[in-house]
């Protein structure tokens, strides 16, 4: 009869996990949008270029990539593709700030006009063109959870009653 009601208690407890468990994954933490991004100063060149280059995680040139240019509120100014070393240049740029678009990706930076730039600021923008993917739960978070729950619901049981019928003392 404890064999009967510890296997009842130990399935519900299972099921309980299962059943309150994955909600608690799903709310995984949501991107926050306001985060503000790091803005990088651009040294633009001759008649305002604005050179760069397209590269993906091994470093390796994103050829033929489209690159748009937008203005902060996200309207597009103008676009173009890099070549086959992954570079592209922008003409007749305005100096202030500028987005750069690649797919969902952006990059926001701080144009400055020939022989104003300070110091720091950059001859050339290099962006990474791999998206960037943010560690939420996939859709087999709750058959994961189910899986282990039951593992160890059946480790719990099972251990019990490979114990159960042994003299308690010797």
């Amino acid at each position: 009869m404890r064999t009967k009601k510890l296997s009842i208690t130990v399935a519900g407890l299972a099921l309980a996990m299962m059943v309150l468990g994955t909600p608690i994954q799903l709310i995984a933490a949501t991107p926050v949008n306001y985060i503000h991004p790091k803005i990088l100063d651009i040294a633009l060149h001759g008649q305002n270029e604005l050179h760069g280059q397209a590269v993906d995680t091994n470093g390796k040139a994103a050829v033929g990539t489209k690159i748009s240019l937008s203005n902060p509120k996200q309207k597009a100014i103008t676009e173009t593709v890099t070549d086959e070393q992954g570079r592209f240049v922008f003409t007749n740029v305005k100096a202030g700030l500028t987005v750069l678009q690649i797919g969902d990706a952006s990059t926001t930076v701080r144009t400055w006009a020939a022989n104003t730039a300070p110091p720091s600021a950059h001859q050339a923008v290099l962006v990474d063109t791999t998206p960037t993917v943010r560690g939420q739960l996939t859709s087999r978070g709750w058959l994961t959870t189910a899986v282990v729950t039951a593992i160890v619901a059946g480790a719990v049981v099972g251990i019990y009653e490979a114990f159960k019928d042994e003299p308690s003392g010797s």
